[in-house]
């Protein structure tokens, strides 16, 4: 299971409309969502003070329906190296699975993941990047992402109690 940290709000304006560019989208969506992503702006309020207005060059609007669907276009050329291995993609949950008998290791796979997270200006969250092993079940992929996804959700559901 890997984690990007603070996924929504690190994605890159430039490099997300240089992947919609490569897209076969009509030139107004892609005009549409530069408007949508640009002329943001933030600022605080300390004590009653305003402090100045800063331009937003990061992030995507959580909230807004576009979202997941921008997030998942940035994530969209995440690709393990082998054939054999596979990487799982949802919004902002990304997982690796590497069966025992591959070609390419998962630390290789990783070293990949984390050099594709740089080059897109993203940041692994190695201390919620977690690795479960499966062994001597002689499952499939199939199976350990069925394995998997029962764990994580029992996982999930005893963090908040």
């Amino acid at each position: 299971m890997i984690d990007f940290t603070k996924a929504f709000d690190t994605v890159d304006h430039v490099i997300l409309l240089h992947k919609l560019s490569l897209l076969s989208l009509p030139g107004f969506v892609i005009n549409w969502i530069c408007s949508f992503l640009s002329g943001r702006g933030q600022q605080c309020k300390i004590n009653g003070l305003l402090g100045d207005v800063i331009d937003i060059s990061l992030s995507i609007v959580q909230g807004s329906g576009i979202c997941p669907t921008l997030y998942i276009i940035t994530k969209n050329d995440l690709c393990s190296i082998s054939a054999i291995n596979d990487i799982f993609k949802y919004a902002d949950d990304t997982t690796l699975l590497v069966p025992q008998h591959t070609d390419v290791e998962l630390d290789v796979e990783f070293q990949s993941v984390k050099a594709w997270a740089a080059t897109n200006f993203l940041k692994l969250n190695l201390s919620k990047t977690k690795e479960i092993v499966f062994k001597g079940l002689g499952c499939s992929i199939f199976i350990c992402l069925i394995l998997w996804l029962i764990l994580s959700n029992w996982i999930a559901a005893s963090y908040w109690v």
